[in-house]
């Protein structure tokens, strides 16, 4: 039966490539469902995330795992690609932290890490937050995300006070931030 599944999807990547894009995207959902994720899978999902966004499809990025820690290395055009490869890469289920092991933005020989590490915490920010289904930007909720020196501000407004505290939370459990400042309002 698995043999049968794989030979599916092969058939239908080379017939229908945005109806298969569409199928990764929904066993990506599927998959969430599951508690322990290996790195293999943590891999796929990221390489999926970015195959389905189309400023990012064409990333010449390399994407590695190991123990729930994704590396992202390779080249970027602009730095917003490079912030919005990390979201995608945290917001993944059974990543624990995203590292930019040696992601060259530009002509530029720093890394993104060294350019940017406010643009990068933030970017891991709002990837777990998506992540944790904890990110809206409805008209009637939503919180913004801002980082300086580490610091990362939250601002904006949720539904109720077990939302605004499961988001400082998990804000606070992200490598790299050094302090957070919320200033999320409780609404209806």
């Amino acid at each position: 039966m698995k043999h049968k599944c794989v030979g599916l999807v092969c058939a239908l990547l080379m017939v229908n490539p945005i109806f298969a894009c569409e199928q990764l995207q929904h066993e990506d959902s599927v998959y969430l469902a599951h508690s322990t994720v290996n790195d293999a899978t943590i891999v796929l999902h990221v390489k999926n995330k970015l195959k389905a966004d189309p400023q990012l499809c064409n990333s010449n990025v390399t994407i590695t795992a190991v123990n729930g820690v994704v590396c992202i290395s390779g080249k970027v055009e602009y730095d917003i690609q490079a912030e919005k490869i990390v979201a995608a890469a945290q917001s993944v289920r059974g990543v624990k932290d995203v590292e930019v092991c040696d992601l060259q933005i530009g002509k530029s020989k720093m890394s993104m890490r060294c350019m940017l590490n406010d643009d990068y915490i933030t970017a891991k920010v709002e990837g777990a937050l998506i992540r944790e289904n904890l990110y809206n930007m409805s008209a009637f909720e939503g919180v913004l995300v801002k980082t300086e020196n580490g610091v990362v501000y939250l601002t904006g407004c949720v539904k109720n006070p077990v939302r605004a505290h499961n988001i400082v939370k998990l804000t606070e459990s992200i490598p790299d931030v050094v302090k957070v400042i919320s200033a999320i309002k409780i609404g209806q």
